[in-house]
């Protein structure tokens, strides 16, 4: 992505006498070079794009307020996200209900205190959303609105020919309910490596070490969850991590299995 360099404008709050930021996205830096942005999903978690971690020393920046005192509580490289215990003088980001996105759908960023039209949505990609962009001022991180301003997600890449992905709302929601037991008990290692099926439902595993799973089974179900891309499946391991045992209904050979795995 390109990188832009630009002003938030500011506003003083009277009763506290603290600067805020009109807009939600917090920018990220390193030797005064933007290389991202992000948001503050609670009081006290930070996310954005595992991009920064390419960078040592990186910083966040939210107006004239700059801070290095933060610490990385948790990475999920399945989701490109990362999450930093951080304490910002800025009030967390609101995860509205459910939006229903149509094709065509304008969509927004903020420059400064203005909502700024970058492109349009086109669809859902195997659980991303995807917009058309040819706007030349994107961030990894970068908050994204719809029509009525209401905050949409995060945009996590470059798809390729203007393309872009982009987390949604819902997405961030499950993190910001279930963030205290990932943390706590992380997830089932399966000892596989699955690959997404864009054509159809299910995950396929392209590597096992697991005596259960084999190679070419395509996992189509985690308990009674649906499992219809990489995301879900992973979400779903999330979900299960405090069991001792959880069911993968697969298809092997064109025959469908339903197995019993322990943590």
């Amino acid at each position: 992505m390109k990188k832009y360099l630009f002003s938030i404008l500011l506003f003083l709050a009277i009763d506290n006498v603290v600067l805020y930021a009109l807009s939600d996205a917090v920018g990220i830096y390193y030797r005064f070079n933007k290389i991202g942005e992000g948001v503050l999903l609670s009081d006290t978690v930070f996310v954005t794009t595992d991009n920064v971690l390419r960078y040592s020393n990186f910083y966040l920046k939210d107006g004239k307020n700059i801070y290095y005192n933060y610490q990385i509580i948790f990475i999920d490289r399945i989701s490109k996200l990362v999450f930093l215990k951080v304490k910002l003088d800025k009030k967390c980001v609101r995860l509205p209900k459910k939006i229903v996105l149509r094709e065509t759908d304008n969509i927004y960023t903020m420059h400064g205190d203005k909502y700024v039209d970058i492109g349009f949505y086109t669809r859902k990609y195997k659980g991303y959303r995807a917009l058309i962009s040819d706007y030349p001022e994107l961030y990894e991180g970068m908050p994204l609105y719809n029509t009525n301003h209401k905050f949409l997600g995060i945009l996590i890449g470059n798809y390729g020919n203007n393309l872009y992905l982009f987390l949604d709302s819902e997405f961030l929601k499950f993190y910001k309910k279930h963030l205290k037991n990932i943390l706590k008990y992380g997830k089932p290692v399966l000892k596989i490596v699955v690959e997404e099926l864009w054509n159809k439902q299910g995950v396929k595993i392209v590597k096992s070490q697991n005596p259960l799973l084999k190679v070419n089974d395509i996992i189509i179900k985690l308990n009674h969850m649906a499992i219809n891309n990489i995301l879900d499946f992973n979400k779903g391991l999330f979900l299960v991590s405090k069991r001792n045992f959880f069911y993968l209904t697969i298809v092997r050979n064109k025959e469908v299995k339903r197995i019993k795995m322990r943590r």
